[in-house]
């Protein structure tokens, strides 16, 4: 049986979580900026509204071919130079 303090201190826990969670969610749905999130091999794992406006493909095309990063540079080369600035853990600030 759980006590009721650390019961109350996760339920707490779990309220600040999810109002964190909707802020975030709020921010990344309501940005002008477009926003795409990729996983560890840059497959993109979401895009909001901004970035697909900005592409002009839909989500589901993007999830559906497994697009990553490199899908939306104009030049492949370009994202050649930047995937190995980053595979080096090289700094790339303006």
């Amino acid at each position: 049986m759980v006590s009721p303090t650390l019961e109350n201190k996760l339920i707490e826990r779990i309220e600040r979580v999810t109002c964190s969670e909707h802020k975030y969610r709020r921010i990344f749905e309501q940005s002008p900026d477009a926003i795409i999130l990729a996983d560890k091999d840059f497959k993109v794992i979401e895009i909001n509204r901004a970035g697909i406006e900005l592409t002009g493909i839909s989500k589901d095309e993007i999830l559906l071919k497994n697009m990553d990063i490199g899908s939306f540079c104009a030049d492949p080369y370009d994202w050649e130079k930047l995937l190995l600035k980053v595979k080096s853990d090289e700094y790339m600030g303006p």
